[in-house]
């Protein structure tokens, strides 16, 4: 489970911090309406945190004529501070710096090293170091590792004690799929009532559960559709035929491509690239792949009956002339009726936005504990020794 927002019983730097992350810029007084504390708290908080480097004044946002601090409008400071996002996935590792707001603000992508937990931590840890020393002005806070674990057969603690030890940060770890979800529910900018189902596709696939609580918000019921059987022909390695992931990864739809002769090397982007340049056979591959994405996320759909669903990952946003063929598979398949289906704003870039969102959870869980700490950084040379 991730905790995004923790409401009234949150402490108050973190009750005073949660509007703006999802309203900001906002002024002092709606942040009093909104949290639920006095106009007075808010505005000692609003100093201290200011003071901290953790919030900003943003005058050029205050309207004509306001007079006054409590009408200037105040936001998360992205510029001090950022925390260190690792996301390890079946085929790239993206090591990113991610500041308070959650935007990646510096990202490596790496191929997956095959092997043992160490010998793939270890690019990371040099990829950390690399980052932190191209952005001397940022105070590294913490850390968060996220990986589909069991897709992997990692250890996630095994992974954050190392990450702990190369960095000397605190480390928290996420699922990939709940990560995803977090970093996405975040970038909604408003908090979203009720059950928002997020639904991920692309080498792995899986959905999680963003329930609207009444004194807070998470991420939580994360549900693997690896061997969710599909209605394909497609042989898995687990034996069985018709898993999803077999059927509609990335992996899966490359090596398809390069079979039928469509591309010279078993690759996504150039099954994608001659989708785009017209050549119907490779199109027809990704409007199958849609097809068969949008009817899981309506049998999973009708199992948990959200109160809206959201659908994440490459598989929908690398070739988007397929996504109205997974929203009439859906439509079609689904046998609860018409329920708001929207697609993630986020690209290519929301595996570091995962692992930001899984870090920064320390940081919004005890803000000034955490920056008037003794902050460290994976700055040093031997971070690359695991």
């Amino acid at each position: 489970m991730i905790v995004i927002a923790r409401g009234r019983f949150g402490p108050t730097p973190t009750r005073v911090l949660e509007p703006l992350r999802f309203r900001g810029p906002i002024t002092r007084d709606q942040i009093a309406k909104q949290s639920g504390l006095s106009q007075a708290t808010v505005a000692r908080t609003i100093a201290t945190l200011i003071d901290e480097g953790l919030v900003r004044e943003r005058a050029d946002l205050a309207p004509a004529g306001a007079v006054g601090r409590p009408n200037l409008p105040v936001e998360v400071d992205p510029t001090h501070y950022a925390v260190l996002g690792v996301h390890v996935g079946r085929k790239a590792l993206t090591v990113a710096l991610v500041d308070l707001s959650g935007r990646p603000v510096a990202q490596v992508r790496l191929a997956t090293p095959t092997g043992s937990l160490r010998e793939v931590m270890a690019p990371v840890a040099c990829s950390a170091t690399g980052l932190v020393k191209a952005h001397p002005q940022r105070t590294i806070l913490s850390a968060g590792v996220v990986a589909p674990w069991g897709d992997l057969a990692l250890s996630r603690e095994d992974a954050r004690a190392m990450l702990a030890r190369a960095t000397g940060l605190e480390v928290a770890t996420g699922d990939h799929v709940a990560a995803v979800a977090a970093a996405e529910y975040l970038a909604r900018g408003r908090k979203q009532p009720g059950c928002t189902m997020y639904m991920y596709a692309r080498d792995t696939a899986g959905f999680a559960l963003a329930n609207e609580l009444p004194a807070r918000t998470e991420i939580s019921r994360v549900g693997r559709l690896t061997h969710f059987p599909s209605g394909s022909d497609v042989a898995c390695h687990c034996g069985a035929v018709g898993c999803l992931e077999a059927t509609a990864s990335d992996e899966a739809v490359g090596q398809r491509a390069y079979d039928a002769g469509l591309v010279a090397k078993p690759d996504i982007e150039a099954a994608a690239a001659a989708a785009r340049r017209g050549d119907l056979r490779a199109h027809q591959l990704f409007l199958d792949r849609a097809e068969t994405l949008g009817r899981t996320a309506a049998v999973v759909r009708d199992m948990v009956a959200p109160d809206r669903v959201v659908l994440v990952g490459q598989a929908f946003t690398g070739y988007p002339q397929g996504l109205e063929a997974a929203l009439d598979a859906f439509r079609e398949t689904t046998t609860l009726g018409d329920i708001e289906v929207t697609v993630t704003r986020f690209g290519a870039g929301i595996q570091a936005a995962a692992a930001g969102a899984v870090a920064l959870g320390p940081v919004y869980a005890d803000p000034l504990g955490v920056v008037r700490g003794e902050a460290s950084s994976p700055a040093d040379e031997d971070a690359c020794n695991l």
